[in-house]
């Protein structure tokens, strides 16, 4: 494999300051520098729940290009240590991926040079990773993004993801504390890279214009940074509802000026997964005139 992997001036110093990071946690030291260590700190389960033996996964994709969509995760999730067995009938272990010693860091190590970045551009077949088990977090995104643009030939490797809190733990828990120098480290680790991501040129046509996320802790954690506002909300809770609205459906969009980001939140009761096929056209003909080109 190559290690090639050439970016933009703008955003090497984002990605350098990643690759150090996983280098370092290769080695034993924990998974973020001083720097960031009070966002770290700022989950509530930071000494209980969450991984620290775990590779961060600040993001997915690839940096060197403006991707189709956005997508926007709280955190990368319980993390596949080799440690556990999978649950129910098939009383086998779990592969190790994620450890200092698994695969992922193996491949960051002997594949790509050490670079977290360009080890990250193309998205992971978790199929082949996890004995045929599909990762519907993701399945069920791309679906989404796919039915957005209303273009079935998108794929993985054409969207990019960012997590709020990049360090996994297996529930999201209490989610973070979010003093003022938190909310700083998240722009700049979040969305900062991404509104460089996303006016980078691009040939191609039917761009998202706009961050999707999934799920209440979104509007929850969003509300807490000082640098968002709520924009506009409808469906559940809000007076404005769209043509065949599902009854526990919300959808909000919340902005912040200053670096040019928009997040589009969606949820519903009980779950946090995107909305149904049918439900798309519907919310983005609702949205689209509140979005900025």
């Amino acid at each position: 494999m190559t290690t090639d992997y050439t970016l933009p001036s703008s955003i090497e110093g984002f990605v350098a300051q990643w690759d150090a990071i996983v280098r370092e946690w290769m080695t034993g030291w924990p998974p973020w520098d001083p720097e960031l260590h009070l966002w770290a700190e700022s989950h509530r389960d930071f000494t209980t729940r969450i991984n620290k033996d775990a590779l961060p996964e600040p993001f997915i994709g690839d940096l060197r290009r403006r991707p189709a969509a956005v997508l926007l995760s709280l955190n990368p999730g319980k993390p596949y240590m080799g440690s556990e067995r999978w649950a129910g009938k098939y009383d086998l272990p779990e592969p190790d991926l994620q450890s200092r010693n698994g695969r992922f860091a193996r491949e960051i190590r002997e594949d790509f040079g050490g670079s977290y970045a360009a080890w990250a551009s193309r998205w992971q077949d978790w199929k082949s990773l996890t004995g045929g088990r599909a990762n519907t977090f993701i399945t069920s995104r791309l679906n989404f993004v796919r039915n957005w643009l209303n273009d079935g030939s998108i794929e993985l490797d054409d969207l990019a993801l960012f997590e709020l809190y990049p360090w996994h733990s297996a529930r999201w828990g209490g989610g973070l504390w979010m003093p003022e120098a938190v909310g700083q480290l998240i722009l700049s680790n979040v969305f900062i890279p991404l509104a460089i991501l996303t006016s980078l040129e691009t040939g191609a046509a039917n761009r998202a214009s706009c961050y999707f996320a999934f799920g209440k802790a979104w509007s929850i954690s969003l509300g807490s940074i000082d640098a968002f506002t709520l924009a506009r909300g409808w469906g559940r809770g809000y007076e404005e509802r769209w043509a065949g609205a599902s009854p526990s459906r919300s959808v909000e969009l919340w902005v912040q000026p200053t670096v040019g980001a928009q997040v589009l939140v969606m949820y519903h009761s009980g779950g946090a997964g995107p909305p149904k096929k049918e439900e798309v056209p519907a919310i983005r003909q609702v949205v689209e005139p509140y979005l900025w080109s």
